[in-house]
């Protein structure tokens, strides 16, 4: 039994205007016509059937739902929670949910939309894997629940794939 982690960077997303907080900005146009193009072939890795259990965790950021939303007009609509913690980029918050998640499921994928440095520390910290993440990567980890390993401690996390983000 294992638990599949998609880390995911959001898109290329606009610049900050002066009157904007960094929680409003948008994916550019441009940048959401590359998730749409490269999102097909790149989540073809994933088992996201009708038997498979996937929810997406995002950001409450607006880019992080613009880039969960492409992501689920691939796969389908999953159950889809806003995790501040994506945003916070708060690493405790995060692998607790995880165990928590891990516990309640026994296999399945949780796809989570978040930002850098956060998503790079977590490969890291997952699976030893150090990775820089484009605008709109991802990377498959498995997370073996057989392993006697703890989050705590050196992780049973295996890197499945790594799919750069598209060119914007």
């Amino acid at each position: 039994m294992a638990l599949t982690v998609v880390l995911v960077r959001h898109g290329q997303a606009a610049a900050a205007r002066p009157s904007q907080t960094d929680m409003t900005r948008h994916l550019t146009p441009t940048g959401a016509k590359a998730l749409a193009a490269s999102y097909p072939r790149v989540l073809s890795m994933l088992d996201t059937g009708p038997a498979s259990h996937v929810v997406i965790w995002e950001s409450p950021a607006v880019r992080a739902h613009e880039t969960s939303a492409e992501i689920q007009r691939v796969i389908g609509e999953r159950d889809v929670e806003v995790c501040d913690f994506l945003y916070e980029q708060d690493q405790a918050a995060f692998v607790e949910a995880l165990l928590a998640h891990a516990k309640k499921h026994k296999n399945g994928t949780v796809i989570c939309v978040g930002h850098i440095p956060f998503m790079e520390d977590m490969a890291t910290y997952l699976c030893g894997s150090s990775l820089a993440f484009a605008p709109g990567a991802m990377a498959a980890i498995r997370m073996d629940r057989t392993s006697k390993r703890t989050f705590g401690k050196a992780l049973p996390g295996t890197l499945l794939w790594f799919a750069q983000g598209p060119k914007a």
